[in-house]
């Protein structure tokens, strides 16, 4: 459940158990318990995790436990990192950590393996800032590398043994950090594409997944893995799982995550009642557990996949019943009705709902469209008629009186210092573009 955690990552993966309320009361009683003698080993109580930490536990009070504490922290207690910096992360106070890290002078030996932890801190405390700047440093190290001049002895060629082992390593798990900040973000489509991506130019990609990253003591393999599963099964589009799952080139990634192509293969045969006891199962347990899987899984993952499946339903139907969707789906009722109302809604679908049954309701935008320019056209013609109204209105009025139209007439011509024929009211009534239009496009 720790997957072998060690250093500040102990503290981190206790707290997000007891902080979601994960495990039986014993279980988490022994969880809180070892996290407070870890923090005496190591000195540093000043966790943001310590208040759930105590009251889990039942042990003493805040105030007693900086009594307990030893006098040196050993090493393998801090997780790769230095004192001073381990009990930053522990604190929580990661800017501080991460400037430490960026001052230190570091072998040209183990510049990647620095170049890792700092990324994990980065990770932790998710600053996908930060992280940007690293896949640009890295990008720019391994164009670097392939370009090298091989007549020029003071470049290294990175895959050589000039290059220790262990820092190559570190090299091909920061770009895989890369991956986990992606699914952070939310961002699946570019979190299996890049792990794609990254297994068609390093061949030795899935070695070290499969040998190196639980060695890391971050993230373990099993993680990683669920990682890409969940963000390929909610990036491909459902109608293409059956081109995808037969791809040669992912043949020994589907070899290691037998897990992704069970359900795939649940999914292309439309038996999604057994592909969401595997969802809301197997996967959501670990996804649970985990505190790099958990925030995404909750906000987003979770729901999407479901929201994938009921747009399949109404893709195919014209009524659909909300309860034959849960007995179908094995789907709580009342989420089934939250989750795909919300889906009609925010995607302005052309349904209607009404108590347990959506109907499809035959309309299109174009339909819209004629729609609304005829409620438009209703409201020109009635404008329209009002305005002839009125100019009959003003005719009546002019020939009732034709002194007065004379010297309104007369006026005008002075002031404006025109000379021209006088025209009757005919006339005028003959140039006027609301008459014309009578008998036009608009009459009602």
């Amino acid at each position: 459940m720790f997957h072998g955690a060690k250093g500040p990552l102990l503290i981190e993966r206790i707290g997000h158990l007891l902080s979601v309320n994960y495990g039986e009361k014993e279980e988490r009683k022994r969880w809180a318990t070892q996290g407070i003698s870890y923090l005496q080993e190591v000195q540093c109580t000043s966790t943001p995790y310590l208040e759930i930490l105590i009251e889990e536990s039942g042990l003493r009070p805040v105030s007693q436990l900086n009594s307990q504490l030893v006098n040196i922290p050993h090493f393998s207690l801090l997780g790769g990192f230095d004192e001073n910096i381990a009990r930053d992360i522990i604190s929580h106070n990661f800017q501080n950590a991460i400037f430490k890290m960026e001052s230190q002078e570091v072998p040209l030996t183990k510049r990647y393996q620095h170049l890792e932890k700092i990324t994990q801190i980065f990770l932790l405390c998710k600053n996908f800032k930060g992280i940007e700047e690293i896949e640009y440093n890295v990008k720019s190290i391994i164009q670097g590398h392939e370009n090298y001049d091989i007549s020029n002895p003071t470049v290294k060629d990175w895959r050589s043994h000039e290059v220790a082992q262990e820092d190559f390593f570190s090299l091909v798990r920061i770009q895989m950090m890369l991956c986990v900040s992606y699914f952070l973000q939310e961002r699946y489509f570019d979190c299996c594409t890049k792990f794609f991506t990254m297994m068609d130019s390093e061949p030795l990609t899935l070695k070290v997944l499969s040998e190196h990253l639980d060695s890391m003591n971050f993230i373990s393999k099993e993680e990683f893995i669920m990682m890409v599963n969940i963000s390929v099964l909610i990036s491909i589009p459902l109608d293409n799982y059956d081109d995808f799952i037969y791809l040669s080139d992912l043949k020994q990634y589907f070899q290691m995550a037998p897990l992704l192509v069970n359900c795939l293969e649940l999914l292309i045969n439309t038996n999604f009642n057994k592909f969401f006891k595997i969802w809301h199962g197997e996967i959501n347990r670990i996804c649970v557990e985990s505190l790099f899987l958990e925030p995404s899984w909750s906000s987003s993952a979770a729901v999407i996949m479901r929201c994938k499946i009921y747009f399949f339903y109404l893709r195919i139907s014209k009524k659909l019943q909300f309860s034959y969707l849960s007995s179908t789906l094995g789907i709580n009722l009342e989420d089934i009705k939250e989750e795909l109302t919300n889906l009609i809604l925010s995607g302005q679908l052309n349904f209607e709902i009404n108590d347990d049954v959506i109907h499809f309701e035959d309309s299109s935008i174009l339909q819209s469209i004629i729609n609304e320019i005829s409620r438009n056209g209703t409201t020109i013609n009635d404008v329209i008629h009002k305005l002839k109204n009125e100019n009959t209105d003003l005719k009546d009025i002019i020939q009732s009186n034709p002194l007065r139209y004379t010297s309104v007439n007369n006026a005008a011509t002075i002031i404006n210092n025109e000379s021209s024929e006088d025209m009757d009211i005919d006339e005028v009534n003959n140039r006027s573009d609301i008459s014309d239009s009578e008998g036009g496009l608009f009459e009602c």
